[in-house]
């Protein structure tokens, strides 16, 4: 009969040590969470949110309270739109592409607010668009084909001052992808880049002619030198007795048919008809 007690004393004390080692275990379950890298946590307490954002390791009410998490990594997100009117009336399509983060002392705020999961919709992509009509819808559709590393820096600043009214988010960088215009504008663009191509080989050309010109004017120079050092050769008197010397010790004694008259200082040829005999 001893025997019998002893057995279901240990058999009780063995249940009682079990469902107390699994309480505690249950117990200190759901008092404590880990939040993963990357993610930063907010405890929700019957309801009410509390002021402390959590990182790793911490302790909170059991049954009474439970964590939400927020992705706390670096982001990238991707905002579409099709119909930003610009100063000078025209339409563009624009793809882009943002680079953020969410503020991780900001989580508690973010949970009280805001639903984490449609952050991007309730609180960037409007501000996006504002940022944009800021920077494209005020300017003409030309600034953003030369300047865009402007109109994106701008975009970029703009949509970082707008997000610091609560903070939630923070900007790292802003990427413009894919832009769109209307039909009537690329013709346009396509009209004005074959005049500017026009244009071009027009001045090339013009440039060819003048070169060619220069050219014949510095061939034209020389010839006139050369023809001014000939003339000045041959009006020199030197020359002139030089020539006739060489006439007269040619002269075999008949009479030429051509005579050489000095007069001016010239030597012209005048040609003599029919033969003269001495």
């Amino acid at each position: 009969m001893n025997g019998k007690n002893f057995w279901r004393k240990l058999f009780f004390f063995l249940l009682f040590v079990f469902v107390g080692v699994y309480l505690l275990l249950f117990i200190l379950q759901n008092s404590t969470s880990v939040a993963p890298p990357g993610t930063t946590a907010a405890k929700v307490t019957l309801g009410r949110v509390s002021d402390t954002a959590y990182q790793g390791f911490f302790w909170r009410v059991p049954f009474c309270s439970y964590p939400v998490f927020v992705n706390t990594k670096q982001q990238v997100n991707e905002y579409e739109t099709k119909d930003i009117k610009t100063q000078d009336l025209q339409t563009i399509g624009l793809n882009c592409k943002v680079i953020y983060q969410i503020n991780a002392a900001k989580v508690p705020d973010i949970v009280r607010n805001v639903v984490p999961e449609q952050i991007d919709s309730v609180i960037l992509f409007p501000r996006i668009a504002s940022a944009l009509q800021e920077t494209i819808g005020k300017n003409d559709v030309f600034l953003l084909i030369t300047r865009q590393e402007m109109v994106r820096e701008a975009t970029k600043y703009i949509l970082a001052d707008l997000l610091s009214a609560d903070g939630y988010i923070i900007i790292k960088d802003v990427l413009f992808c894919r832009p769109k215009f209307s039909p009537q504008f690329e013709k346009a663009v396509e009209d004005k880049m074959a005049a500017g191509q026009l244009l071009e080989i027009t001045r090339l050309q013009t440039l060819k002619v003048e070169e060619e010109a220069k050219q014949l004017l510095a061939m034209g120079a020389a010839e006139m030198e050369l023809l001014k050092q000939k003339n000045q050769l041959m009006t020199n008197p030197l020359i002139i007795k030089y020539e006739a010397a060489k006439v007269l010790q040619n002269w075999k004694g008949d009479m030429p048919s051509t005579l050489v008259v000095s007069g001016n200082g010239a030597l012209p040829i005048i040609p003599v008809a029919g033969s003269v005999k001495p």
